[in-house]
């Protein structure tokens, strides 16, 4: 199980970095990487709308200059690594969608 924790530990890790880079690039906008993913329906307005696409740009800019400055064989390694780590997302999300399974009166 250490290989997920190591996983679990660099995700969040991973998070936390583009959130404060992104807060520190783009300090004016009031959003959070968290407020883009509620499972909510809301209709943005256009200044809404503008302030996601931001706020998703700045993130994408600061994730494109760390990348930038990594070495190639491990450029290479992250790029190598996306189509599991959407797989990855992928199953929580099916885990997350299934009931969990009735196993009786306890």
């Amino acid at each position: 199980m250490a290989r997920a924790d190591g996983l679990a530990d660099g995700v969040a890790r991973l998070r936390r970095a583009l959130r404060r880079g992104a807060r520190v690039a783009s300090p004016g906008n009031p959003l959070a990487v968290a407020q883009d993913g509620r499972a909510i329906e809301l209709t943005a307005t256009d200044a809404g709308q503008q302030a996601v696409h931001a706020w998703q740009a700045t993130n994408a800019a600061v994730l494109h200059l760390a990348v930038s400055a990594l070495p190639e064989p491990q450029q290479r390694a992250l790029a190598a690594a996306v189509p599991a780590i959407d797989a990855l997302a992928r199953a929580i999300d099916r885990l997350a969608d299934t009931p969990p399974a009735d196993d009786g009166p306890r």
